[in-house]
């Protein structure tokens, strides 16, 4: 391929730059549509070039959180879990000045990488220690540089092009298109291959960590472009080609990309064809994800559950600690409510024969439809202020909706709403207790104050 191809993609590139920089900042919907293209498309087909197996639903089913792929290995979902997390980073970078160093390269490689074997493990961010080869699409042995080589190698790269991201970055020395020199870098860090592996994907992270930071979008070697990416790199390798024809691949998939986001400019569909369909499949995940309960309509039984499971534990708390203010006052009344029935008897025996442990109340009780449950404890005759004697007060009420329940407190100011398949926790119930307790000696103070 001649140098004129070359540059006639290299004048695409700068064209379509151009029309991409006049339609200035992209819309956030616009921009959030690309991201996930771009991060979909980034994961998954960088992991089946090095010969992943898993599916595009698997890639975004990972994506959303979920780490069992059933007859997947660990590995593969793990590390798929570090590469997805990788490249959400760098795609929020946006553009603007950015230099490579030995540290960041080995921290995005600990980061992509899992192995359970623990020799393999301690070689996880470091340089490569024993050699490393390929057998390339030739069936030809191919070694890449000895390790005691690496670390000279590798900053004699860094060093080129950091300093050309200086340039690029400098109004007054402005280079306008960096595909050739980020092209090379690939190059350069695949020829090297600094890792005992993974070194092909940390070539594209970085190489589209550079891109964006110069302002281009990242690029994709999808399946159909694998063979003559490797073949190349592997012609490259051996002599038998010149970069050139590597600059003209990755310049034709950084216009593939600039196509990709003037189309979302433009208001035309990024999605493929079945990406609507998966787009919703990954909505319901995403909500599965957020470990929300089964939505359950109101029904007495499962109140009766929810009483048992946590209601009881909370009525109990709150009679345990309410306790501790009967010395401050004369009288103390407890009464437990359920709609229009009242009790001033024992509380728990009370809410215990609603739902039909001492059947006192259950036949009644399940003859309307139930609208809540609440516990109050009023107090009155402060003993330590004299004339000024009052009261206070403390209440938790349930509130129960057709498919959510609403725990409220005093003064409404400790509100919890739950479905009915999700219980109270522990620590939701001395959270509000606890608040209760607090409002309840804060009105304390206050009227102790009054008068001063």
């Amino acid at each position: 391929m001649s140098s004129k191809d070359l540059n006639t993609i290299l004048g695409k590139i700068a064209e379509n730059a151009d029309l991409i920089n006049q339609h200035g900042k992209l819309e956030s919907a616009q921009l959030k549509r690309l991201q996930n293209r771009f991060r979909l498309d980034w994961n998954y087909y960088s992991n089946r070039i090095e010969g992943g197996t898993l599916t595009i639903d698997e890639t975004r089913s990972i994506m959303m959180g979920n780490i069992t792929i059933a007859g997947k290995s660990i590995k593969d979902v793990m590390e798929m879990k570090g590469h997805d997390s990788t490249i959400s980073e760098i795609l929020k970078i946006g553009k603007g000045a950015v230099r490579l160093s030995e540290k960041r390269i080995k921290e995005i490689h600990r980061a992509i990488m899992h192995e359970d074997d623990p020799t393999l493990k301690e070689q996880i961010g470091d340089w490569k220690t024993k050699p490393n080869y390929v057998y390339n699409y030739k069936q030809e042995k191919h070694e890449f540089l000895p390790p005691a080589e690496v670390p000279e190698a590798m900053h004699r790269a860094l060093n080129e092009i950091n300093a050309y991201l200086d340039r690029f970055h400098d109004d007054k020395k402005k280079d306008s298109n960096p595909t050739i020199e980020i092209s090379r870098f690939h190059i350069d860090f695949v020829s090297i291959h600094p890792f005992y592996d993974g070194n092909g994907r940390m070539a594209r992270i970085l190489t589209n960590l550079l891109l964006i930071s110069c302002g281009y979008p990242p690029i994709i070697i999808k399946d159909q472009d694998k063979d003559r990416y490797t073949k190349l790199l592997a012609d490259i390798q051996t002599n038998q080609t010149n970069e050139n024809l590597f600059h003209q691949f990755i310049g034709e998939r950084i216009i593939d990309s600039q196509e990709l986001v003037i189309k979302a400019i433009s208001g035309e569909s990024i999605e493929q064809d079945d990406d609507i369909d998966k787009e919703l499949e990954l909505l319901k995940l995403e909500i599965r994800s957020k470990d929300k309960g089964e939505v359950l309509s109101r029904s007495l039984d499962s109140i009766k559950k929810l009483y048992f499971n946590s209601f009881r534990q909370l009525f109990e708390l709150m009679l345990d600690k309410f306790t501790q203010f009967d010395d401050l006052f004369f009288e103390k009344t407890i009464t437990a409510r359920t709609n229009d029935i009242r009790s001033n008897d024992d509380p728990l025996i009370f809410f215990d024969s609603l739902f039909g442990k001492h059947h006192e109340h259950s036949q009644d009780f399940q003859t309307k439809a139930i609208r809540l449950l609440a516990l109050e404890i009023s107090y009155e005759g402060f003993r330590n202020d004299g004339v000024n004697t009052f009261g206070t007060w403390a209440y938790i009420q349930i509130e129960f909706e057709q498919y959510k329940y609403r725990v409220k407190s005093n003064h409404g100011n400790h509100t919890l709403e739950k479905l009915y398949s999700e219980p109270l926790k522990s620590n939701e119930i001395n959270q509000l207790v606890s608040g209760i307790k607090q409002e309840v000696v804060q009105h304390i103070k206050t009227m102790l104050s009054r008068d001063k």
